[in-house]
């Protein structure tokens, strides 16, 4: 489909020199097309999966720490297409090859060809997939579905629950990346392992994985839907969530990241989940020990943060109350990761 694309805007830009006829209208709608497609091109770069809900989510929500400097050259290069976006307002006084005649015939013709290209180019098919996410959702067939858990705990067991940050099966797949995750396989292979799932809508960012997986719900941008961000005053109101639960069980739940708590609401949930303690970025600059060396631009490394979480265990452990510690890792994050210090002679590699 990209070529088919490519030759409609070669098309348009000929349709547009080709007549004089409402020529700033021609240029006004080709420059406008340009920058779509140069601001879907950047927010396909951010997202992985172009213009989707988790875009929606984080336009709404607080962007205050984001590694913005890990997609700076992304960024340069829609300023560079975005300049090259306005140049049809500059060739409005192009003459040399227009044509006299069937001015209104070519501009038919540059309309038809605007909107087919709108049609094959990926903003028809994001803004499609948009409005089936932003349609209300039919509570009364879900609620039935939703059990809230209530009988006490007979055994209460301490948790340890890391978050592996854009993780996946596959890079378990020795075929695949040979001895790439040792450790994790031999886990696997001596625990349960469950299998099988997939991911429903609106839970595929950081902070939809961490809803849905504690509450049993979706993050969705619905307007009027329980989850919407005109709500996040108090995020989620009325979702049980595991903390929640814990929390009447006696647990204490504390939480460990490397990245600033308030980027998309993340320490906010937590806080009104159940959870005692949120320790972000903001708690590790504190401990004046660690050493610049061991941030990246969106936060602290895993090495100093699964230390410093392994250490939390053993203070909570012989403390002796039940608790639940989570942790979410940082480094493999998209585009490229980040190499902690730890990590810095390891060299791997595989086709």
């Amino acid at each position: 489909m990209l070529w088919i694309l490519l030759l409609s805007l070669l098309l348009l830009c000929w349709l547009f020199l080709a007549s004089g006829k409402w020529v700033w209208w021609k240029a006004g709608s080709l420059s406008l097309l340009l920058l779509m497609l140069s601001a879907w091109w950047l927010i396909d770069k951010l997202s992985g999966d172009g213009l989707n809900a988790a875009t929606l989510y984080h336009l709404g929500a607080d962007m205050e720490g984001a590694g913005v400097s890990d997609f700076k050259g992304y960024i340069a290069g829609f300023i560079a297409l975005a300049l090259v976006s306005l140049l049809p307002l500059f060739a409005t006084r192009v003459k040399r090859w227009r044509r006299p005649g069937h001015g209104g015939a070519l501009f038919a013709g540059f309309a038809a060809v605007w909107v087919a290209a709108i049609m094959i180019s990926p903003l028809a098919r994001d803004g499609q997939r948009l409005y089936q996410q932003l349609r209300p959702v039919d509570f009364a067939r879900i609620a039935p579905e939703y059990q809230v858990p209530t009988q006490p705990l007979q055994r209460p067991r301490n948790i340890v629950w890391i978050y592996g940050e854009s993780l996946e099966r596959t890079y378990l797949d020795e075929s695949a990346f040979p001895g790439l995750m040792p450790n994790l396989n031999r886990l696997a292979s001596e625990s349960l392992d469950v299998r099988g799932l997939a991911s429903a809508e609106g839970s595929g960012w950081t902070i939809a994985g961490l809803v849905s997986s504690m509450c049993g719900v979706p993050l969705t941008t619905s307007q009027g839907d329980e989850n919407s961000m005109d709500r996040m005053g108090s995020f989620l109101p009325k979702a049980v969530c595991l903390g929640d639960y814990l929390k009447q069980q006696g647990y204490t739940n504390h939480y460990l990241g490397g990245a600033n708590g308030q980027f998309a609401g993340k320490g906010q949930f937590l806080a009104s989940h159940g959870f005692d303690e949120v320790h972000d970025l903001a708690w590790f600059k504190q401990q004046k020990k660690i050493g610049r060396i061991h941030y990246s631009a969106w936060g602290v490394h895993d090495d100093v943060l699964l230390d410093t979480a392994y250490q939390r265990f053993e203070q909570l452990s012989r403390a002796g109350s039940p608790f639940m510690l989570t942790t979410l890792t940082m480094d493999t994050h998209h585009p490229a990761g980040h190499l902690p210090v730890s990590c810095k002679g390891e060299r791997y590699q595989s086709q």
